[in-house]
């Protein structure tokens, strides 16, 4: 099996005017192997470059997440949490990565405690008072 960078990800998902080599290399070599791992960390730095360098809606996002889970040839870290942390996502107003912390969370029977107001609004977060 072979593992990707965010880079090489994210030349697979946009078209990039600015790096069209780079995404027809990443698209060459990931159509040449067998199964691609996917670590959770390289999903969470591709969401957020996708949100702040290309300006991907929310929607698309989930969207663009959907369609990975659903690649046969994707192995991800644990796809259990990146389904959940989706779902989180999709219903919540904070960030991928913060359904993500949520998620783990929720999976391991831990309740989240933080100082972000917007996570701690969740039903399954508390606010931690300073």
């Amino acid at each position: 099996m072979t593992g990707i960078d965010t880079n090489i990800l994210v030349r697979i998902l946009v078209d990039d005017a600015e790096a069209i080599k780079q995404c027809r290399a990443a698209r060459d070599f990931v159509s040449k192997q067998d199964k691609i791992f996917i670590c959770t960390t390289v999903l969470v730095e591709t969401v957020w470059v996708l949100q702040r360098a290309y300006a991907v809606e929310k929607k698309q996002i989930l969207e663009i997440l959907q369609q990975l889970l659903l690649q046969n040839s994707l192995v991800f870290e644990d796809e259990q949490l990146i389904e959940k942390a989706s779902d989180i996502y999709r219903a919540n107003k904070f960030g991928f990565s913060d359904a993500l912390i949520l998620a783990s969370n929720s999976l391991n029977n831990c309740h989240l405690y933080t100082f972000d107001k917007k996570l701690g609004k969740h039903s399954l977060v508390s606010l931690l008072s300073s």
